[in-house]
């Protein structure tokens, strides 16, 4: 359901743009809840396919829906090629 909030803003957006509509309303928000990751202050480096996994098909445990089209997600593998190169 929380990747239905984040459609109308993301459509046709990709890169930083998208970022800031789609991603950075929960993981740069001024009271963002503890249990969301600050994705500039990260302990290390993470990988391509990480980022691909966790923004396509969430993460299971938390609040990280699945944003990729075939999962009920507002996003294109496209649009999602395009933030796992932002975030690198």
């Amino acid at each position: 359901d929380c990747a239905r909030c984040h459609a109308e803003p993301a459509r046709g957006k990709t890169g930083r743009e998208l970022f800031a509509v789609a991603c950075g309303i929960c993981h740069e928000a001024e009271h963002r809840a503890s249990m969301v990751p600050d994705l500039k202050a990260l302990k290390r480096p993470v990988a391509r396919g990480y980022w691909h996994q966790q923004i396509a098909h969430g993460k299971p445990g938390t609040l990280m829906p699945a944003f990729v089209a075939q999962a009920g997600g507002p996003l294109t593998d496209t649009q999602i090629q395009s933030l796992v190169e932002f975030l690198r």
